[in-house]
């Protein structure tokens, strides 16, 4: 069963290894993160890039989480990735409108599947 990630989800990915690379796969000329579990399956996290006015940048993603801003039900939390200086990962918790376009990085309940699948 898959579902929105809850914070947990993508604090438990700041304990994990993780690399940054520049073309995933050569296909697409993605940037982001490449998170390897202790398993050895790796996931990765585009940066989908942020726009806002004149600044633009394709350092930092964003991905929805599970949980809407208490008494502001128009807003909601989302989970950033970004670089900074030295290659620094920064995993950060902030608001934004529920009408903003950002993506999300659907997680799943691992009872649900064996060991293949997962």
């Amino acid at each position: 069963m898959w579902k929105i990630p809850a914070i947990e989800d993508f604090v438990e990915l700041k304990h994990l290894e993780k690399r940054y690379v520049e073309n995933y796969n050569d296909i697409y000329g993605l940037c982001g993160l490449i998170f390897t579990g202790n398993n050895g399956k790796e996931l990765f996290m585009p940066f989908s890039g942020y726009e806002s006015g004149s600044t633009k940048t394709m350092s930092i993603g964003s991905y929805w989480i599970n949980e809407i801003v208490k008494y502001q039900s128009y807003r909601a939390y989302y989970m950033q990735i970004y670089m900074q200086v030295n290659k620094i990962i920064y995993l950060e918790r902030e608001m934004m409108y529920r009408f903003a376009g950002l993506p999300i990085r659907p997680v799943t309940n691992k009872k649900y599947f064996s060991n293949e699948q997962v």
